[in-house]
């Protein structure tokens, strides 16, 4: 997963994008925002920090910050004319103690940025490695294993891990159950997205270069779902 990351890093560096009527650059450490009516700078943004690298990117033509440490963190803008807030992170991590991969996003924050804003993905990994992806994956070296990690209106989501290859490379199959049918994923990269504690959305990561989410409601997710399971 790391090598992985730092292949990220390198597609996705953006020294400055322009989005909504704004422009948005990189400056060295600081980040600078301008609208048509008011313009901001904000200071140790990027670079390194405690461990952490911290670059300006765009996700699907909309600033974002991706962070580069143990795991993977990424933090949507957004900047309401005086201020510049985090929309969503998404993190893409792993629980050290049993192997799993963690892909969850939790939006609608509305938290202004500062400079030790990576630490808001940091807490949600902690709270997931804790709360959802805590499963015990012993039985993966023997049939394989698959683990409930979330669900939305009826819908449960999985990660499947067939062998322990899988579980070493941090490489589940996504699977989706509903109604006693299933859906398995096409992509690498499929966050579970909160909004309000809740699952709301399913944000399937498309292309890297650029990066492209397509985001899925219940409604969206209910049309794949048309083979039974295996």
């Amino acid at each position: 997963m790391l090598k992985k990351a730092v292949l990220w890093l390198g597609i996705l560096v953006s020294s400055g994008l322009q989005a909504g009527g704004m422009v948005v650059e990189e400056r060295g450490r600081d980040l600078y925002v301008r609208s048509a009516v008011k313009e901001r700078m904000l200071e140790d943004v990027f670079g390194n920090k405690d461990g952490v690298d911290r670059v300006l990117v765009s996700i699907n033509e909309q600033p974002a910050i991706f962070v580069l440490g143990r795991d993977s963190y990424y933090y949507t803008l957004v900047f309401d004319g005086t201020h510049v807030a985090v929309d969503c992170v998404y993190v893409d991590g792993r629980n050290k103690y049993n192997g799993a991969r963690v892909s969850v996003g939790n939006c609608g924050l509305g938290t202004l940025l500062k400079s030790n804003f990576y630490e808001i993905g940091m807490e949600l990994l902690a709270e997931q490695n804790r709360d959802v992806y805590s499963f015990d994956t012993k039985a993966v070296a023997h049939d394989g294993g698959r683990y409930l990690i979330g669900e939305m209106n009826g819908i449960e989501f999985l990660d499947e891990y067939l062998s322990e290859e899988a579980l070493e490379d941090s490489r589940p199959n996504k699977l989706v159950r509903w109604k006693g049918r299933c859906y398995k994923f096409d992509a690498d990269l499929v966050f579970l997205t909160k909004v309000g504690g809740a699952i709301r959305y399913v944000d399937v990561v498309r292309s890297l270069d650029p990066m492209r989410v397509q985001r899925l409601d219940g409604d969206d997710v209910r049309r794949l779902v048309v083979n039974r399971c295996l």
